[in-house]
């Protein structure tokens, strides 16, 4: 049996693989890049357009990344095809490696990365997705922060005592006869929170209660405030 033969039938594991581009593997104990068999995807840094088509972003830098992404952590099996390639120089061993069953090769032109080559054989069985590969960290669900929710009791307490004494001077206003607060303004407290202020101003006062249609558009606003506090609520209630 020829040295060439011996070596394509001879598979070895290569650890913390390194990439210089979305074809090449470069393992740790072993010094010199490898290319993975019948790809082909772009050199990073090269312009866009022609045989890859227009993109926004580097391609090559993209396959690049995307395929260390494909291997960080994990163990690969790599065997040798048996072939080299003709125009790097040195030239390059061609392999095969997988990632348990999954071949990288397949992977790379499945996710979009890299073409595959006429000979590209036995890929439909080991097509995943990049997400059955190398499935990143689920995101946290996006929650309120607790700093906020710390804060709000004390923002909402502090809105609706103000909404209370300007309603109250407004009030004081009205007797006296001098400028009043818009309803502008008196509304646009309620937005911000202080509907229990201005209801609250509005019986023990007897403020701005049968004003029309500031007294329809304030009871809208102090509604829309207590939906919104009862679903946060039962949120709340349904994680607990």
């Amino acid at each position: 049996m020829s040295l060439l033969v011996l070596a394509a039938a001879t598979g070895f594991a290569c650890m913390n693989p390194a990439h210089s581009s979305g074809e090449v593997v470069r393992c740790a104990a072993r010094g010199q890049a490898m290319q993975l068999h019948d790809i082909v995807a772009p050199e990073p840094a090269v312009p866009c357009g022609g045989f890859f088509g227009d993109c926004p972003v580097d391609p090559g830098a993209a396959a690049r990344d995307h395929l260390a992404d494909l291997t960080r952590g994990k163990a690969l099996r790599c065997t040798p095809t048996g072939g080299r390639t003709k125009l790097d120089n040195p030239p390059r061993t061609i392999v095969r490696c997988l990632i348990g069953d999954v071949d990288l090769s397949c992977q790379m032109v499945a996710d979009g990365y890299a073409l595959g080559n006429d000979n590209i054989t036995g890929c439909a069985n080991e097509i995943r997705t990049r997400r059955a590969v190398a499935a990143p960290p689920p995101r946290p669900a996006l929650v309120m922060s607790p700093v906020i929710w710390r804060w709000l009791p004390l923002y909402l307490l502090l809105m609706n005592i103000v909404t209370y004494f300007v309603f109250a001077a407004d009030k004081r206003r009205e007797v006296t006869k001098i400028n009043r607060i818009a309803e502008a303004e008196l509304l646009g407290l309620i937005a911000f929170g202080g509907g229990i202020g201005a209801l609250a101003a509005q019986v023990h006062l007897d403020h701005m209660r049968d004003a029309q249609p500031f007294a329809s558009q304030a009871a809208i606003l102090l509604g829309l405030q207590i939906g919104a506090a009862l679903a946060i609520g039962a949120m709340i209630v349904l994680k607990v």
